[in-house]
């Protein structure tokens, strides 16, 4: 999996001279260490805060890291991530005075295939040239920029070939040597090798882990449930309800999927690729039972944009599972009702097999938090 730290050429000297990738939203957010929320339902920075985490936790130590830079608007590759994200306190602000902000949430980084010249935003996400279909283009970043990039996005694994391939080709193929000290040099807006040696030297043992606050908030937790899931997708309990019983090729997640100019998400997408199939999880999140609107509306939407967007870009027979995860109404109530009368209409109608996808029926997965976190199928 790739992701995009969102820098500037001011930082992004600091990123490569010390090696790790680091994000953040200003002062106003709250510490993570020893914070409590009492309040019963969460407010805008407790939001903020719990979508930092979402967004940092998907990264999995090995997958790959590049940089857009926002003064010179070029993209920078290719690192690795060397260890999982972890927290930097207020207190403790490592590197703090020479960025000039306070990065909360980072992760080291280690040479992948670095390249000296970046290329342009606009060769990226603008240029049409070898582009023969429109969901050829990079959407995941086309959509971020127009809905407010977050300083860590994600791209798809075909875009993220496309992005490589087009750095590799504007150096030439020749990639700096993997055991070198970086800069960048701003005169020529480039990555260079340096004979200078600096070490990251603060902490970076302090955990992300979510759990605690959601199990505090008591109204709106679904930023929280969002985050947990990203750390979470592949362990235990919920590996074994979101992930095929078969042997696993690759992996991917993504949480906040924008799925048209509209600004409409996905709250959390799951792609995984066994030897013979390729599965993918349209999911669903709620902080409260699910309605009828959820089914007839929400998840239509989006089964249509992955057919379009992401099957044809796939050599597999694809299996789309729509998937709900929230806590499952237990009363006789016309909310129930409604929603089962709609669960059942869409498997009845909206499932279907086509020449190289299937979309299965809607998995109902419940989830409750009372001492401890647990997930269940029960739909």
């Amino acid at each position: 999996m790739t992701h995009i730290f969102i820098v500037t050429e001011k930082t992004f000297k600091i990123h490569l001279q010390y090696m790790f990738a680091g994000t953040g939203n200003g002062e106003a957010i709250p510490d993570f260490i020893g914070c409590t929320k009492e309040s019963k339902k969460a407010d805008y920075d407790e939001k903020t805060f719990a979508s930092m985490i979402a967004d940092i936790s998907k990264i999995r130590v090995g997958d790959r890291i590049a940089f857009y830079v926002t003064g010179c608007q070029k993209l920078f590759g290719f690192f690795k991530a060397k260890s999982s994200p972890f927290f930097n306190s207020k207190s403790g602000n490592f590197l703090g005075d020479e960025l000039g902000r306070y990065l909360p949430f980072r992760v080291l980084i280690e040479p992948d295939e670095v390249f000296a010249k970046g290329i342009t935003e606009h060769d990226a996400l603008d240029c049409i040239e070898n582009i023969v279909h429109p969901y050829e283009m990079c959407w995941s970043l086309i959509y971020r920029k127009l809905t407010g990039m977050r300083g860590c996005s994600f791209i798809t694994d075909f875009e993220s070939k496309r992005l490589y391939d087009q750095i590799a080709t504007e150096n030439g193929n020749r990639a700096l040597q993997t055991d070198a000290q970086y800069d960048y040099d701003d005169k020529s807006k480039t990555i260079k090798v340096t004979s200078n040696r600096n070490t990251y030297s603060g902490a970076t043992t302090t955990s992300l882990e979510i759990k605690p606050r959601l199990l505090e908030i008591k109204k709106s937790f679904e930023t929280h449930l969002q985050a947990y899931i990203s750390q979470n997708y592949d362990k235990d309990e919920l590996c074994g309800l979101l992930f095929p019983n078969a042997e696993l090729v690759n992996s991917w997640f993504g949480n906040e999927v924008v799925c048209s100019v509209g600004e409409q998400r996905i709250d959390c997408m799951l792609m995984c690729e066994t030897k013979d199939c390729f599965y993918i999880r349209v999911i669903e999140l709620k902080d409260e039972p699910p309605s009828a609107d959820l089914v007839k509306i929400q998840l239509d939407w989006y089964l249509k944009w992955v057919r379009q967007y992401i099957v044809p870009q796939i050599n597999k027979n694809v299996i789309i599972i729509p998937t709900i995860i929230a806590p499952q109404n237990k009363r006789d109530c016309d909310n129930k009702t409604n929603f089962i009368k709609a669960f059942n209409e869409f498997n009845n109608t909206k499932t279907l097999k086509a020449k190289n996808f299937t979309i299965e029926k809607i998995e109902f997965i419940s989830f409750d938090r009372v001492s401890d976190i647990s997930f269940k199928k029960v739909l």
